[in-house]
Protein backbone atom coordinates (compact mmCIF):
# COMPACT_ATOMS: atom_id res chain seq x y z
CA UNK A 1 0.00 0.00 0.00
CA UNK A 2 1.31 3.47 -0.95
CA UNK A 3 2.21 5.84 1.92
CA UNK A 4 -0.24 8.47 0.67
CA UNK A 5 -3.01 5.87 0.57
CA UNK A 6 -2.19 4.78 4.12
CA UNK A 7 -2.24 8.39 5.29
CA UNK A 8 -5.52 9.18 3.51
CA UNK A 9 -7.16 6.06 4.94
CA UNK A 10 -5.94 7.07 8.41
CA UNK A 11 -7.40 10.55 7.99
CA UNK A 12 -10.71 9.04 6.89
CA UNK A 13 -10.78 6.78 9.94
CA UNK A 14 -9.99 9.48 12.51
CA UNK A 15 -12.09 12.22 10.91
CA UNK A 16 -14.91 11.87 13.43
CA UNK A 17 -12.54 12.01 16.42
CA UNK A 18 -10.75 15.23 15.46
CA UNK A 19 -12.23 18.71 15.22
CA UNK A 20 -12.86 19.56 11.56
CA UNK A 21 -10.77 22.74 11.80
CA UNK A 22 -7.81 20.85 13.26
CA UNK A 23 -8.16 18.07 10.71
CA UNK A 24 -8.08 20.52 7.79
CA UNK A 25 -5.46 22.88 9.21
CA UNK A 26 -3.09 20.44 10.91
CA UNK A 27 -3.47 16.84 9.79
CA UNK A 28 -4.36 17.12 6.09
CA UNK A 29 -1.21 19.20 5.32
CA UNK A 30 1.04 16.49 6.79
CA UNK A 31 2.96 14.69 4.07
CA UNK A 32 3.99 11.05 4.50
CA UNK A 33 7.65 10.73 3.54
CA UNK A 34 8.86 7.35 4.77
CA UNK A 35 8.08 4.16 6.65
CA UNK A 36 10.55 2.57 9.03
CA UNK A 37 9.34 -0.79 10.33
CA UNK A 38 6.21 0.03 12.36
CA UNK A 39 6.62 3.81 12.14
CA UNK A 40 5.17 6.19 9.57
CA UNK A 41 7.25 9.34 9.15
CA UNK A 42 5.33 12.46 8.14
CA UNK A 43 6.50 15.98 7.45
CA UNK A 44 4.72 18.93 9.09
CA UNK A 45 4.79 22.41 7.57
CA UNK A 46 5.82 24.09 10.85
CA UNK A 47 7.30 23.18 14.18
CA UNK A 48 4.27 24.57 15.98
CA UNK A 49 1.94 22.29 14.02
CA UNK A 50 4.18 19.30 14.73
CA UNK A 51 4.24 20.04 18.48
CA UNK A 52 0.47 20.52 18.62
CA UNK A 53 -0.17 17.22 16.84
CA UNK A 54 2.32 15.38 19.06
CA UNK A 55 0.66 16.62 22.24
CA UNK A 56 -2.98 16.59 21.22
CA UNK A 57 -3.57 14.01 18.48
CA UNK A 58 -0.72 11.50 18.53
CA UNK A 59 -2.70 8.72 20.22
CA UNK A 60 -5.70 9.18 17.93
CA UNK A 61 -3.53 9.20 14.81
CA UNK A 62 -1.54 6.15 15.92
CA UNK A 63 -4.77 4.24 16.60
CA UNK A 64 -5.99 5.22 13.12
CA UNK A 65 -2.70 4.11 11.57
CA UNK A 66 -2.91 0.74 13.29
CA UNK A 67 -6.47 0.28 12.05
CA UNK A 68 -5.64 1.46 8.51
CA UNK A 69 -2.66 -0.88 8.17
CA UNK A 70 -3.96 -3.87 10.07
CA UNK A 71 -1.45 -3.29 12.85
CA UNK A 72 1.68 -3.12 10.70
CA UNK A 73 2.17 0.60 11.41
CA UNK A 74 1.52 1.67 14.98
CA UNK A 75 3.76 4.71 15.56
CA UNK A 76 3.85 8.22 14.12
CA UNK A 77 7.00 10.26 13.74
CA UNK A 78 6.56 13.91 12.83
CA UNK A 79 9.43 15.83 11.27
CA UNK A 80 9.75 19.44 10.27
CA UNK A 81 11.78 20.24 7.15
CA UNK A 82 15.06 21.86 7.98
CA UNK A 83 14.97 25.33 6.55
CA UNK A 84 18.49 26.53 6.11
CA UNK A 85 19.62 29.96 7.11
CA UNK A 86 20.45 30.77 3.51
CA UNK A 87 17.74 33.41 3.40
CA UNK A 88 19.11 35.15 6.47
CA UNK A 89 22.81 34.60 5.86
CA UNK A 90 23.47 33.91 2.19
CA UNK A 91 26.77 32.29 1.36
CA UNK A 92 29.07 34.01 -1.08
CA UNK A 93 29.28 30.84 -3.20
CA UNK A 94 25.58 30.96 -4.10
CA UNK A 95 24.97 33.23 -7.08
CA UNK A 96 22.05 35.64 -6.74
CA UNK A 97 18.85 34.85 -8.60
CA UNK A 98 18.55 36.56 -11.97
CA UNK A 99 16.50 39.73 -11.97
CA UNK A 100 13.04 39.61 -13.47
CA UNK A 101 12.76 41.98 -16.38
CA UNK A 102 9.34 43.32 -17.22
CA UNK A 103 8.64 44.55 -20.67
CA UNK A 104 6.91 47.79 -21.47
CA UNK A 105 7.19 51.28 -20.04
CA UNK A 106 7.19 51.62 -16.28
CA UNK A 107 6.34 54.80 -14.47
CA UNK A 108 7.33 55.10 -10.88
CA UNK A 109 4.75 56.33 -8.43
CA UNK A 110 7.48 57.47 -6.04
CA UNK A 111 7.93 61.15 -5.47
CA UNK A 112 11.32 62.37 -6.65
CA UNK A 113 11.79 64.68 -3.69
CA UNK A 114 11.88 61.68 -1.34
CA UNK A 115 15.34 60.29 -2.10
CA UNK A 116 18.33 59.35 0.00
CA UNK A 117 20.11 62.39 -1.38
CA UNK A 118 17.47 64.72 0.13
CA UNK A 119 17.11 62.83 3.42
CA UNK A 120 18.38 64.68 6.47
CA UNK A 121 20.40 62.28 8.61
CA UNK A 122 20.56 62.99 12.32
CA UNK A 123 21.46 61.15 15.50
CA UNK A 124 17.91 59.88 15.92
CA UNK A 125 17.53 58.33 12.45
CA UNK A 126 21.07 57.40 11.45
CA UNK A 127 20.52 53.66 11.90
CA UNK A 128 17.21 53.70 9.99
CA UNK A 129 18.87 55.60 7.12
CA UNK A 130 21.76 53.12 6.92
CA UNK A 131 19.43 50.10 7.00
CA UNK A 132 17.12 51.58 4.36
CA UNK A 133 20.02 52.43 2.10
CA UNK A 134 21.48 48.92 2.42
CA UNK A 135 18.13 47.34 1.52
CA UNK A 136 17.65 49.70 -1.43
CA UNK A 137 21.15 49.01 -2.79
CA UNK A 138 20.80 45.20 -2.59
CA UNK A 139 17.10 44.34 -2.87
CA UNK A 140 16.43 40.66 -2.30
CA UNK A 141 20.11 39.74 -1.92
CA UNK A 142 20.29 39.63 1.88
CA UNK A 143 18.13 39.53 4.95
CA UNK A 144 15.86 42.55 4.99
CA UNK A 145 15.84 44.07 8.50
CA UNK A 146 13.00 46.40 7.48
CA UNK A 147 10.65 43.54 6.63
Amino acid sequence: MDLRDVWQRTLDLIGGQVATEDLEALLVPLRPIARHEATLVVEAPTGAAADFIRHRYRQIVEAGLAQATGGSVVRLSIRVPVSGQQELFPSSSTPPAPAVVKSGPHRSTLLPKYTFKNFVVGASNQFAHAASKAVANQPGDHYNPLF
